[in-house]
C-alpha cells in the first residue's frame, strides 16, 4: 500500500531495504531471497502475487548499499528506523546529490506448491467445531549449482517430523480430544511464509474464528536435551500457566521471546489468533549445507514434542479458550 501510494503521488521508482534492526529474523512480505543474509547466492527473487496496479520499478538492496545511499543525511539506516519506531511518524528527507539509474532483468517463474493438512475431528459434539492447529514448514533452500545440498535437518525437518509425530500420538489415543486438531506442514516459509499466509488469507480448512490457538514448530532439533525458546507466550491468556506446569513435567527449561516473528505463527497472529512458536535457536549451521541429521538432538526433540502434546491436549479439552492479546510485551 505504501508503494502504491508513492506511485500515485508521482514516484518514479522505489528502493527497499529490509528493516535493519530485525534483519536476521524477519520474513519480508514479498521475499527477495538472493538479498537475505543466509540465502544461497544464486537464489531467484520471487513475489507472492501479481498486482496490475504496480507500474513503477521497485528493487530491493542490501544493507551496505543502503548505508551508502543515506550517508548524506548523517544517519545510519538503523538510526532512521529507531526514529520511525520511537515517533511513529515518517522520517522522510531528500538525500542531497544522489542520482540513481536502475536497470532490471526479471526472470519470472511460477511453481505450484502444496500445503499438507490432516485433521483429527474432536470427540465433543459442540466443541469439535473449534480447533487447535499444529504446524511447521517443510521447505528449505534446495540445491545450489546442482552439487551443493542444503539439507535442512534442523530447518525444518525437525519441525515437520515433530508435527507428524504429534499427529501419530493423537491418532492412537483411545479418548480423542474434545476439540478438533489440525496438523499442517506449510510450503514456502523460506520464501515469505507463503503457505501459512495462503491458508489464513485465502483457504483456511478450518474457520479462523473457530481456531483457538496455533502452535508452530520451527528448528526444534538443537535443544541440548533440555532447552527451548518459545515466542508468543503473552499472546494467549492460558499459555504461561500451562507451559510452567508441563515444561517441569517434561524436564525442559524454556525462555520466552516477547516478539512474534520469524516463522509461520506470524500468519496466525496477524489474524488475532493466540500463537506459540517453538524454536531451539540459531546456530552456525543455519541455512548452510552443514545442517545435517547427525547434529540433531533426538532426545531433546522428544521432550519438546511431549511438552507440545500435553499443552495441546489441555487446550483441546479445556472449557476455557485462550484470550488473544495483541500486545505481547
Amino acid at each position: 500500500n505504501k508503494l502504491i501510494n508513492a506511485q500515485n503521488h508521482g514516484a518514479a521508482g522505489a528502493i527497499v531495504v529490509t528493516a535493519p534492526l530485525y534483519h536476521r529474523f524477519r520474513k519480508p512480505p514479498n521475499t527477495w531471497p538472493s538479498l537475505m543474509r543466509h540465502a544461497p547466492k544464486n537464489a531467484v527473487p520471487l513475489t507472492f502475487e501479481e498486482n496490475p496496479e504496480n507500474k513503477i520499478v521497485v528493487v530491493k538492496i542490501g544493507k551496505n548499499l543502503a548505508e551508502k545511499l543515506v550517508s548524506g543525511l548523517g544517519l545510519s539506516i538503523e538510526e532512521l528506523q529507531k526514529n520511525i519506531d520511537n515517533s511513529l511518524t515518517p522520517q522522510s528527507k531528500p538525500i542531497p546529490e544522489i542520482k540513481i539509474t536502475i536497470h532490471t532483468t526479471l526472470k519470472a517463474k511460477k511453481t505450484p506448491v502444496k500445503n499438507i493438512i490432516g485433521i483429527i475431528p474432536g470427540s465433543d459434539p459442540e466443541m469439535k467445531n473449534q480447533a487447535v492447529i499444529i504446524g511447521a514448514h517443510y521447505d528449505h533452500l534446495g540445491v545450489k549449482n546442482d552439487t551443493i545440498i542444503y539439507n535442512g535437518a534442523d530447518d525444518n525437518a525437525s519441525g515437520s517430523a515433530g508435527v507428524m509425530a504429534l499427529a501419530r500420538m493423537f491418532s492412537i489415543l483411545k479418548n480423542k480430544p474434545k476439540r478438533s486438531l489440525v496438523f499442517c506442514t506449510w510450503a514456502g516459509e523460506e520464501k515469505g511464509l507463503f503457505g501459512s499466509r495462503y491458508y489464513t488469507g485465502t483457504d483456511p480448512r478450518f474457520p479462523l474464528a473457530k481456531t483457538i490457538a496455533y502452535i508452530n514448530l520451527d528448528m526444534i532439533g538443537r535443544s541440548d536435551s533440555s532447552y527451548v525458546r518459545i515466542s508468543g507466550i503473552n499472546s494467549g491468556s492460558l499459555f504461561k500457566e500451562l507451559l510452567d506446569k508441563y515444561s517441569e513435567e517434561c524436564g525442559i527449561t524454556y525462555s520466552g521471546r516477547k516478539s512474534v516473528s520469524g516463522s509461520d505463527h506470524v500468519s496466525f497472529f496477524s489474524k488475532n489468533i493466540p500463537v506459540l512458536g517453538f524454536n531451539t535457536g540459531l546456530h552456525k549451521d543455519y541455512h548452510k549445507p552443514t545442517d545435517t541429521l547427525e547434529k540433531i538432538d533426538l532426545n531433546g526433540e522428544v521432550k519438546i514434542c511431549n511438552l507440545v502434546f500435553k499443552l495441546t491436549k489441555t487446550l483441546a479439552d479445556s472449557s476455557v479458550v485462550p484470550e488473544f492479546k495483541e500486545n505481547t510485551e
